[in-house]
């Protein structure tokens, strides 16, 4: 049986739906233009399972782009603080381990899940929805819904620090079933957090494609303007 993999809060069924979707950001991004919104936050979480990740990381990270490797190939290269730049293998980091941010984010995106349901169904219901940048049909099974601004990991972020707690101190499955997404099991930590994305999460229906290039443009403006 094929495992699961779990990138920060995006969870695959298998490897290679993984590295579908990873390939699909390198193909659709702009050379050289920052990494931004989701599509950020997905690739950080990606490094965060590189062995290598503390190496690359460096003083800090600046921004993440794509650009060519040595042997003129897509990658990710990262800028740190003091000027140095690097770049990573996607697929070292596919192979390395789930670590615990990883798992607690994926628990806090299924905790939400019925909250993204009900606003896709609701917009659905309102009539035939197009997405803004690619002029594609949006339906039950074409459809990404998108956190914009704040983005999810501003919004976990934002939580984390009103709660007082990190990570380490979400209650989750321990993925004994084999599960695709850890799940939270605390329940006034569930019920605090479904409570606090139901009221400041702004989301919005957008083709697959839209959310991997238009909406990531978009965030890149909102970025700079910051």
């Amino acid at each position: 049986m094929a495992k699961p993999v779990q990138i920060g809060r995006f969870a695959f069924d298998t490897q290679k739906e993984a590295r579908e979707f990873v390939r699909a950001i390198l193909s659709t991004s702009t050379w050289g233009e920052p990494l931004a919104g989701e599509t950020l936050e997905f690739v950080l979480s990606l490094l965060d399972r590189h062995p290598r990740a503390s190496k690359k990381i460096g003083s800090g990270i600046k921004h993440v782009t794509v650009d060519k490797d040595g042997n003129g190939d897509r990658c990710f290269h990262i800028q740190c603080t003091d000027g140095r730049r690097n770049h990573f293998s996607y697929q070292r980091a596919l192979a390395g381990k789930d670590n615990i941010r990883s798992m607690v984010l994926g628990a806090l995106n299924r905790a939400v899940d019925e909250q993204i349901w009900t606003f896709r169904d609701s917009e659905l219901a309102k009539g035939p929805q197009t997405c803004p940048y690619t002029g594609q049909a949006i339906t039950k099974d074409n459809y990404h819904v998108d956190h914009t601004d704040p983005t999810f990991f501003e919004l976990q972020a934002k939580w984390f620090e009103e709660e007082g707690v990190a990570p380490a101190d979400i209650k989750i499955s321990d993925g004994s079933e084999n599960e695709i997404g850890r799940q939270m099991t605390d329940p006034k930590q569930k019920e605090s957090w479904q409570a606090f994305h139901l009221a400041n999460a702004r989301l919005r229906l957008l083709s697959p494609l839209g959310n991997l290039s238009g909406a990531k443009i978009e965030a890149n403006r909102r970025m700079r303007v910051k």
